[in-house]
């Protein structure tokens, strides 16, 4: 029909023609056309219901404020803004926040509409804006109410996991800041409009995975955001020992990919290196699996960051609380030096990890009799082993004389 043809010159479509007043301009293609010729259709056909949610559901999907101000003029705007449609259960404030139209989302709002709608997947406009990474849509919501601790249907995921997930360090930050500022309100017993609902920063997934487990996951390109997320989520409290459902902690979640930046946030504050998963697996054995894997697919680059991770991982000689906590009984001294650092299995040839014509070169402490002052010592990791055993000859040698 020549109403639907579209002016190649600017964009636009013939129905402009027929909004005198001009607060509709279409200059979109795809599923949004179709969405916004829907809602012009309606809105002039006389036979079509005013007060089905369609008009405002289409609206704001193609993040037209004008026109859904106008709509929500209307004497059924209680209702049609939280109109949700029947496939998805998305409401319009789902696909404000999906798409970050601000003004949309305060006009829908402003009209009352609910804040923590969930659709097919469990999620709220909050899950939706966190996965998108719209950080004033965030704020936003969250300074109306918007709560930080539904999870969703498919993952079990809060936004807080969204946010760890793809290193959205502002998002979370964002949350952060709007809980913080809403305490100090009520610490100073002052009056706020809407109550902001505190973050349970240790929720757990379907797999039983905390935040802290998520963004202990090496992805490279969100490896900077994801030590800011990490210290954040420890700073309010995240339990650095959680265990998901295999039993793995954040320290053998970031052993596994090789994260040694996390690693080290983790052990700085406080994160065992002596707990086992339900395989009976220490962090160290973890990274030293890995470890094999690529140095048999001949990654340069990632055998050196294992094996950096790996001297971090190593752990310190074993205390009383440790040996109770792996062996199930307290241990005498002499007991406690003797007693193997890493997991009771089959000893592994360690010269099949790495050939002599390629050795993994591990960043060892700067000792007195290295051979050049002014560079640190390396070696491998035959070197590093010897090492333990001398020194743990040494101890046993010095406790047999006292």
């Amino acid at each position: 029909p020549r109403h639907r043809r579209t002016r190649s010159h600017t964009g636009e479509t013939l129905e402009n023609d027929a909004l005198e007043d001009g607060y509709l301009t279409i200059g979109r293609s795809g599923r949004n056309a179709k969405e916004a010729w829907g809602t012009i259709r309606n809105l002039f056909d006389k036979k079509k219901s005013k007060g089905t949610g369609w008009d405002v559901y289409n609206a704001t999907s193609i993040g037209d404020d004008k026109l859904l101000a106008k709509l929500l003029d209307r004497p059924t705007a209680a209702e049609d803004v939280n109109f949700a449609k029947p496939t998805s259960k998305n409401t319009p404030l789902h696909k404000a926040a999906k798409y970050g139209y601000s003004v949309c989302a305060f006009l829908l709002i402003f009209a009352d509409c609910d804040v923590n709608p969930l659709n097919k997947e469990g999620e709220t406009p909050l899950h939706l804006a966190t996965k998108a990474n719209h950080v004033d849509m965030v704020q936003f919501l969250m300074q109306h109410g918007a709560n930080p601790n539904i999870i969703d249907t498919s993952l079990g995921f809060s936004p807080i996991h969204f946010a760890a997930r793809n290193g959205s360090s502002r998002c979370l930050e964002a949350i952060i800041e709007v809980i913080e500022e809403y305490r100090s309100r009520r610490n100073q017993k002052q009056e706020s409009k809407v109550e902001v609902i505190d973050i349970d920063v240790n929720l757990r997934s379907k797999e039983g995975q905390t935040a802290l487990h998520l963004c202990s996951i090496d992805r490279g390109a969100f490896r900077k955001n994801n030590s800011v997320i990490a210290e954040e989520l420890i700073r309010i409290g995240a339990d650095v020992n959680a265990v998901d459902s295999t039993g793995a902690t954040p320290l053998h979640t970031a052993s596994y990919y090789g994260a040694w930046e996390i690693s080290n946030i983790l052990i700085q504050n406080g994160a065992s290196k002596t707990q086992t998963d339900f395989k009976g697996k220490i962090p160290l054995d973890v990274c030293m699996s890995e470890l094999s894997l690529h140095v048999n697919l001949g990654s340069v680059e990632r055998k050196l960051l294992q094996s950096r991770l790996v001297t971090l991982l190593r752990p310190s000689p074993m205390t009383s609380g440790d040996a109770k906590l792996r062996f199930g009984k307290a241990l005498t001294q002499k007991e406690l030096h003797s007693a193997p650092l890493v997991s009771k299995k089959p000893q592994q040839d360690r010269s099949s990890l790495v050939s002599t014509s390629d050795s993994v070169q591990v960043p060892q402490r700067q000792r007195g009799h290295s051979r050049n002052k002014s560079m640190p010592s390396y070696g491998s990791f035959d070197d590093i082993e010897r090492e333990t055993e001398e020194t743990k000859e040494t101890k046993e040698t010095k406790e047999t004389k006292e």
